[in-house]
């Protein structure tokens, strides 16, 4: 065989290799992707949202989808939707909708944590769900590389609570 068809068998073969990754990434990906459509749907709806900036999935005491986005105002919004998957009527009262300026700032929860754990490493800060009210949590590390997740009012920016994970669990 010349060059030229080992190049274009070269060719053939990477562009099979790579259409075959990203068909299994879809494939993965997928559910993931429809329950985000669908949490950020019913956001839209509960909300009446011109625009959705963000949804992110939160794990705590129950699955949410924080969904942020701008309502017909102008306004930012900040809708929590319980888990898709539950249809029942309970699940629909759970929707929690909030305007972004009753509540304190991200910036403004990332200095009160940081005064309070001045040797603390933030791994991640999102909002998300505890004891049923929209809270800001915190995952992080300390110096001694044990990980923690701390929760913040998002009314207040008051401290709510705080849980240490197993050494085992962290690394």
């Amino acid at each position: 065989m010349s060059g030229r068809r080992w190049l274009a068998v070269a060719l053939v073969a990477l562009v099979a290799i790579v259409g075959c990754v990203i068909m299994y990434y879809n494939t993965i990906q997928r559910p993931y992707w429809s329950e985000e459509n669908a949490a950020t749907a019913k956001a839209v709806e509960a909300a009446e949202l011109t625009s959705v900036e963000s949804a992110t999935r939160h794990v705590w005491e129950k699955p949410f989808w924080i969904v942020e986005g701008i309502n017909q105002a102008g306004e930012d919004i900040i809708v929590s939707v319980p888990d898709v998957k539950a249809e029942d009527a309970q699940a629909k009262q759970d929707i929690q909708v909030v305007k972004a300026s009753e509540g304190i700032m991200k910036a403004d929860v990332k200095r009160i944590f940081i005064k309070a754990n001045p040797d603390a490493e933030i791994k991640r800060m999102q909002l998300g769900i505890i004891n049923n009210e929209l809270a800001y949590e915190v995952f992080f590390t300390n110096k001694e590389g044990i990980y923690y997740y701390a929760f913040y009012s998002f009314k207040d920016g008051a401290f709510i609570d705080q849980y240490r994970l197993p050494a085992k669990t962290a690394k």
